[in-house]
């Protein structure tokens, strides 16, 4: 009895990392895609971050951290931003706009509650867009 059940769980273990695997793959595949859809539907242009760090040093348990990161689209085409993805549900992200002519600017509002952080902390912003780049990375960095 006991070999059947260890057998069968193993069987469980393996179609399941199987069935990750093929779903990581698909993702991917997913993404590669839209990408390439991205690049055929909207012309590609230029933009300028500065400053896509921001380090706050120490700060309290419990301290709202708020900061304004600025895409400048250098380009000749409007820039278009798809998606603001944070890799923390302590972040919140706003958008001023999400269609920025040449010459024009897009502020990236980013809010992080840190109730729930210990120690050193990382937290990523990832900007989807039609810039050549295709993406952007943001990073706000500290100790709790």
């Amino acid at each position: 009895l006991y070999v059947s059940v260890i057998l069968c769980s193993i069987i469980v273990l393996v179609v399941n990392i199987l069935s990750l695997k093929n779903s990581h793959q698909s993702t991917k595949a997913t993404y590669k895609q839209e990408s390439e859809e991205i690049k055929e539907k909207d012309p590609l242009t230029d933009v300028i971050i500065s400053s896509p760090t921001l380090k706050v040093g120490e700060v309290k348990k419990g301290t709202i951290i708020k900061h304004d990161f600025s895409i400048l689209n250098v380009g000749d085409k409007p820039l278009i931003i798809y998606d603001i993805i944070p890799d923390c549900t302590c972040t919140e992200c706003n958008l001023s706009k999400k269609l920025i002519l040449p010459d024009d600017k897009a502020i990236i509002s980013a809010v992080i509650d840190t109730k729930g952080k210990y120690g050193n902390f990382l937290v990523n912003i990832i900007v989807r867009d039609n810039s050549k780049e295709g993406a952007h990375r943001f990073i706000i960095t500290g100790h709790v």
